[in-house]
């Protein structure tokens, strides 16, 4: 029994041979039997020791395989992670066609201030082009001039309202 598990052991521990050098502040490490798994976000990932690891790449030195010669990888490369892959899909998945139109009919439409803004766009817009055709005397003058600031201000108070009634989507 205990023969088998040697040489089960014996085995395993030939599966990898790769070896990467890289500097750990001031020294230099290398660990050896490693399998190289993939590079990308800066970073090499190989597996040590039974599970995952990392370095970033402008500390590694050298990433070579079992018979010397040096892998290449390219830390440039942009990796997905599986785990975001998977979670859009669950998203996709929860969300039907239905919840989405029903989330629209729920939606506030703020006709009514859209409305009123238009309207006070329009009178301010009137206004604006207006000319006194028959301003001979001062007072008519004043008038003019009174009629043509109480329509402004009856604009600017519609375009208010309409501002704050679509803000409250109403």
């Amino acid at each position: 029994m205990i023969r088998r598990l040697i040489i089960l052991l014996l085995i395993v521990g030939c599966v990898f041979g790769d070896a990467i050098t890289y500097n750990q502040g001031n020294n230099k490490r290398t660990i050896e039997n490693v399998k190289f798994t993939r590079a990308g976000n800066g970073k090499v990932y190989f597996t040590a020791f039974g599970r995952e690891t990392s370095r970033y790449c402008n500390r590694i030195l050298e990433f070579t395989d079992d018979d010397g010669n040096p892998i290449g990888y390219d830390c440039n490369a942009v990796i997905v992670e599986e785990s975001l892959i998977e979670l859009e899909k669950k998203i996709e998945n929860t969300i039907s066609a239905e919840d989405v139109k029903s989330i629209i009919k729920k939606t506030k439409k703020p006709i009514v201030g859209g409305i009123l803004i238009a309207i006070g766009g329009g009178l301010l817009f009137s206004v604006s082009e207006s000319e006194c055709d028959d301003c001979d005397t001062i007072e008519k003058t004043n008038e003019f001039a009174d009629e043509v600031k109480s329509s402004s201000q009856l604009g600017y108070l519609m375009i208010t309202l309409g501002g704050i009634l679509v803000a409250l989507g109403i």
